[in-house]
């Protein structure tokens, strides 16, 4: 994968941002290694900094937004397994002149107005009904649960060996009238959902 400071990530020109986006170079061409176990609270500094960047390798329609000052929400649906790892990820960030906050909640109701949606691994009871919820609208739904993506997820966190992998099913993407970008489908795993 070749990484350059012209991608749109590093358009800001601050030196956080580009250390943002050559450490996403890094993890997404397989070369960065971990010290610290994945089950600890580096995996979902990863985690925090992949899910910030499907942002942007995604478009949504222009439906998902009420007004140009709209934020664009990062939902976490559950116990929230990254403290304030993604808070930080994202503070003061924007996806298309949207401001990005995070939102925690556990309510279905509250699934509208969401952009992308964490589905937490306490919530894998009811994972296949909450994901038949988020299908009604444009929301990127992201897991590390099992059986995310064959119960409707579109975005499937796994480890292999000790690095963050992901898979997707382009499918349920485009369903909801979301477009991924061919350079990150590029690089996950596809993963067709078994009908």
């Amino acid at each position: 994968m070749y990484c350059n400071h012209s991608h749109k990530y590093a358009k800001h020109g601050t030196a956080s941002h580009c250390k943002w986006w050559w450490t996403v170079c890094l993890l997404l061409s397989g070369n960065l290694v971990w010290a610290a176990e994945l089950t600890g609270v580096r995996e979902y500094q990863v985690k925090s900094v992949l899910l910030f960047n499907f942002a942007n390798y995604t478009t949504w329609p222009a439906s998902a937004f009420q007004a140009d000052n709209t934020p664009f929400r990062i939902c976490v649906f559950g116990e929230d397994p990254f403290r304030t790892q993604l808070d930080t990820t994202v503070k003061e960030e924007t996806v298309e002149e949207h401001l990005v906050m995070v939102e925690r909640f556990n309510s279905l109701q509250k699934l509208r107005g969401c952009h992308i949606l964490f589905l937490s691994r306490s919530e894998q009871a009811n994972q296949a009904k909450i994901l038949a919820e988020a299908q009604k609208y444009p929301i990127l739904t992201v897991g590390d649960n099992p059986e995310f993506i064959q119960q409707g997820g579109m975005v499937e966190f796994y480890n292999q060996g000790n690095k963050v992998r992901f898979a997707v099913d382009p499918e349920a993407i485009t369903a909801t009238g979301l477009k991924m970008s061919g350079n990150l489908l590029h690089i996950a795993r596809i993963v067709r959902r078994i009908k």
